[in-house]
C-alpha cells in the first residue's frame, strides 16, 4: 500500500525537519520513501546534511531517496506550451500578459 505525507504550515513552523525525519523513520522501517521538496533554496539539503539535490532523485540512505523540484524552472520550461493551449481553448486568454517566473 502506498502513502502519501504532506507537511503543511507556515514558514518557520518545522515543516521540512518533520518531514526529513518522517521519512527518515519510515525507511529505517524498511518502507521505500521518496522524500520530495520543492521550497526554493537549500534548506532541504542543509537538513540532510550538505548532501547535493536535483531534480531527478538522488538515493541517500537504503529505501530512501530524495528529489528537489525547481517549480519555477519546470512552469517556465512548460509555460509556453500552457499559454499556447489556452489561447486555442479559451476564449479571452488571461495568461497572455503573465510570465512563468511571476507566478514561480
Amino acid at each position: 500500500m502506498s502513502q502519501i505525507l504532506t507537511f503543511l504550515g507556515k514558514g518557520g513552523t518545522g515543516r521540512s525537519t518533520l518531514a526529513v525525519a518522517a521519512a527518515r523513520a519510515a525507511a529505517q522501517q524498511g518502507r521505500r520513501v521518496l522524500l520530495v521538496g520543492h521550497q526554493a533554496g537549500p534548506g532541504l539539503e542543509m537538513l540532510l546534511g550538505g548532501i547535493p539535490l536535483s531534480g531527478e532523485p538522488v538515493t541517500i540512505a537504503a529505501n530512501l531517496s530524495v528529489v528537489q523540484l525547481r517549480t519555477t524552472q519546470l512552469l517556465e520550461q512548460f509555460w509556453t506550451a500552457a499559454k499556447e493551449l489556452e489561447a486555442r481553448y479559451v476564449r479571452t486568454p488571461f495568461f497572455r500578459e503573465i510570465y512563468g517566473q511571476e507566478l514561480g
